[in-house]
């Protein structure tokens, strides 16, 4: 049996989105992958029930530093990291911004005690790599400076630009994401065919996505509505608010890793900004603001040349599709813009920002004319081929899909095995992971007094014996008074010093003796007890008994006049039970009476039972009959007799197979016609070979000419436009040899489209067959003249909906096809 590997890394993981969040769920997958490498994942984020998620141990905290530091009552000891004061004004400018907190004595008191407290922990747990999600918050940046101090791994994970994505980089997107990228994204290492291919599969992947991350973008506000509220007639144009916090609006004139929001303070003052923008370059615009969710608000309209829409639960990839122009500080929506090919105007150092893809507002170029030219498309091809190969290279290079379908490179798996090559990366102490994390939860409840947490044997090996006995005489004597004390109180205890137990005792001996007396008295009173002295529990036995007889000689009286009972005074179960037996018989005989209406019950007399399963078995058999004659007519079932599943099975197989034989036969026949086309490309493609000598042959002869006999330059002129009217001749021909070969290479495409379609039903078919037991009927006979008006594989070719549904095609014809207008596949 193979040896359980030792986990002996730990790997912190920061994440502060919400409890419950689908990111969580790729994270667990992550820990569980790099549990097999010997790595523990620990996050440490938001409160809440974390314990569904089997591959990481998560530690609760606040994301503020002060929050933090007021939880913690007693502060550890000295560390060896010198990092407080020279991260103190970082950590306190950070906080400022995130929870308003003012720069007092107090507030830096508790942000040192935070770093301080986590220092100590960094040194019991040794992280082999920390990850930070996003790199604004205070708790991220503290993290981060630690990192960096001790020369530890660290990334900051973020959402990829897209849904079902993630970006794990050195700096984060927030910070300087405009240059922290890649040199290759200067000049792209993929060609332009390449990209247009890759676009592709990305636009229609986001386009058709199903799945949204924020629940509540479900709600559809559609083109529609937006082009009746545009009565002016003027561009349409989408701002899409931020976080103000996480996207660095709030940051202006703040030097935080360099990152500034040059133009506007807040979300709505660029929005009130594009507003006013629109009133006085483009009256009867049509302004649609949506604010994020965290940061809401609503835009007035103090402009009447001009519409404003405020919009909250509406899909903002809907709202994208039916604008102009986007407008936003956010690098998400900048990627949905493109697309969905709509021009974008930055207002922060975005992820796109001074790359010539967007049009970008700073000083020097106002708002006004960004988004001027942006309704006008200046330069807009330009920046959508580059925006769309950028694009493209994240997808390759830098984001990672957290599902199978997402279109990226990179997966979740791949992550997880990059950051389990960090198991060597530093010398750990003898414990593992798991005891290093036991260590983190004491040094916690010390830190936040809550000593209960910790063991007598922890305290004991942490005090020393001979303390921890003289500690231990101290604690039990004064307990001892102060229980004696107690007691005397709550107990009337008497007695005070010697032993406690036998002070206890005695007065509980006196407290049983008054209870007693004072319960005789009760009994008397309540159930009729007349013996006082003597054994109590035989006298209120005796009582009990004449009550229990009494009861009985009451219940007889009641149940004869419910029930009929007859014998009283007998044994009374015997008498309950003939009285029920009686009150049955007549029962059985109203209701084989009300049988015999409803379903032709016609057997009485015996088991009630197995009269009523006769008659469902001889109704079971007429419905079988009925159901066989059914089949014959509509399926053309041949035989009778015999098991009814079996012969329907048989007679759909049949009628599989012939639908396979035939999709065969189109199969070869598509194939047949893609190798001809094959063929066809190949003499075109060295057809315009040769063209292309006979140009270059010409011109040879032409520079020759002209070298040779300078003379004769009037007739060679005339020579010289004959054979350029030849080469235009012939780059005319090589011009449609090249439409022929696209328009081959479309056919070619066609083809291959065609045979995945009817291979793709003939998959599902057999699927679906297999998979499900066939409870429907077809609806048609055998030689029907439905086969004559359509061609089962044409049909599903023209409708590849039906072929992905694996559905029967003439079935599909006859009950929707033919009322919805399908085209029939018999066209030629």
């Amino acid at each position: 049996m193979e040896a359980k590997k030792s986990v002996s890394n730990v790997i912190w993981w920061c994440c502060f989105l919400e409890c419950g969040d689908k990111i969580y769920e790729s994270i667990s997958e992550i820990g569980l992958i790099i549990k097999k490498y010997g790595h523990q994942l620990v996050v440490i984020g938001s409160p809440g029930d974390y314990t569904r998620y089997a591959g990481f141990e998560h530690i609760a905290v606040s994301v503020s530093l002060v929050a933090q530091g007021q939880e913690l009552v007693e502060i550890p000891g000295a560390s060896s990291l010198p990092m407080t004061l020279t991260s103190l004004p970082e950590l306190l400018e950070t906080e400022s911004f995130w929870t308003g907190a003012k720069p007092t004595f107090e507030t830096e008191f508790n942000i040192l005690k935070a770093a301080r407290f986590w220092e100590k922990s960094f040194e019991i747990m040794q992280p082999s790599v920390i990850i930070v999600w996003g790199s604004t918050a205070p708790f991220s940046r503290l993290l981060l400076r630690i990192a960096n101090l001790t020369q530890t791994p660290s990334y900051v994970a973020e959402r990829g630009l897209t849904e079902n994505t993630l970006m794990l980089n050195l700096l984060g997107q927030c910070i300087v994401s405009n240059i922290g990228t890649k040199l290759s994204f200067i000049q792209s290492k993929v060609s332009e065919k390449e990209v247009a291919k890759e676009w592709e599969i990305i636009k229609n992947y986001y386009k058709n996505t199903k799945e949204r991350n924020y629940k509540k973008s479900q709600a559809n506000l559609g083109a529609a509505l937006i082009a009746e509220k545009a009565s002016g007639g003027g561009p349409k144009v989408l701002f899409l608010g931020a976080f103000d916090l996480g996207s660095g609006l709030a940051f202006r004139d703040k030097a935080l890793g360099g990152r500034f929001a040059r133009a506007h303070l807040s979300s709505q003052e660029a929005a009130q900004a594009v507003a006013s923008a629109l009133s006085s370059n483009h009256p009867g615009a049509m302004l649609i603001n949506k604010a994020h969710p965290a940061s809401p608000y609503d835009l007035a309209n103090d402009h009447e040349n001009i519409n404003i829409l405020n919009v909250k639960d509406a899909d903002f990839r809907e709202l994208i599709e039916a604008s102009d122009v986007i407008v936003t500080p956010i690098s998400t929506t900048q990627v949905y813009g493109f697309i969905y090919e709509k021009p974008v105007v930055t207002l922060s150092n975005s992820f796109f920002t001074g790359r010539n893809i967007t049009y970008d507002v700073t000083e020097d170029y106002s708002l006004g004319t960004a988004l001027n030219d942006a309704i006008n498309h200046v330069d807009w091809e330009k920046k959508f081929r580059r925006a769309r190969s950028l694009i493209v290279n994240l997808f390759r290079d830098e984001f990672v899909g957290l599902t199978d379908d997402v279109p990226c490179r990179l997966k979740v798996a791949d992550l997880a095995r990059h950051l389990a090559l960090f198991k060597e990366y530093r010398p750990y102490q003898s414990e593992d992971a798991k005891r290093r994390l036991q260590s983190y939860r004491l040094l916690e409840s010390f830190a936040k007094g809550r000593p209960d947490n910790w063991s007598a044997g922890r305290i004991k090996s942490l005090l020393g014996a001979d303390c921890w006995n003289s500690i231990a005489s101290e604690i039990v004597t004064e307990a001892n008074h102060a229980l004696e004390a107690e007691l005397h109180g709550r107990i009337g205890l008497k007695q005070i010093g010697g032993d406690l137990a036998a002070n206890i005792e005695g007065r509980f001996n006196e407290i049983l003796a008054d209870t007693a007396h004072a319960l005789e008295a009760r009994l008397q009173s309540t159930i009729g007890l007349k013996r006082v002295d003597g054994d109590l529990a035989a006298n209120i036995e005796e009582a009990v008994r004449e009550a229990i007889g009494e009861s009985r000689r009451s219940l007889e009286a009641e149940l004869e006049s419910r029930i009929g009972l007859k014998h009283a005074g007998h044994d009374l179960v015997t008498s309950i039970a003939d009285a029920v037996s009686d009150r049955i018989a007549d029962s059985n005989r109203i209701l084989e009476t009300e049988l015999q209406s409803r379903i032709g019950f016609r057997q009485f007399g015996g088991g009630l039972a197995a009269d009523i399963e006769e008659n469902f078995h001889q109704f079971l058999r007429e419905s079988h009959r009925k159901l066989e004659s059914e089949l014959q007519n509509r399926i053309g079932l041949d035989q009778v007799d015999g098991d009814l599943v079996s012969r329907i099975e048989t007679k759909f197989k049949r009628t599989v197979e012939d639908l396979i034989l035939k999709s065969e036969e189109e199969l070869k026949s598509a194939h047949r016609e893609i190798e001809k086309l094959t063929q066809d490309i190949q003499k075109s493609v060295e057809k315009e070979k040769d063209y292309q000598r006979l140009i270059e042959e010409m011109r040879q002869r032409i520079k020759t000419a002209a070298e040779e006999n300078a003379i004769t330059q009037d007739i060679l002129h005339q020579e010289i436009e004959s054979l350029k009217a030849q080469i235009e001749l012939i780059e005319g021909i090589v011009q449609e040899t090249q439409n022929a070969h696209m328009a081959l290479e479309k056919a070619h495409a066609d083809a291959k489209a065609s045979a995945e379609i009817v291979a793709t039903w003939v998959v599902s078919y057999t699927r679906k067959r297999h998979g499900t037991s066939y409870i429907g009927a077809w609806g048609l006979k055998k030689n029907s003249e439905v086969v004559w008006e359509i061609n089962p594989v044409k049909y599903l070719i023209a409708n590849p909906d039906v072929a992905e549904a694996g559905v029967d095609p003439l079935d599909h014809w006859q009950r929707h096809g033919k009322h919805e207008g399908r085209s029939r596949g018999t066209e030629s």
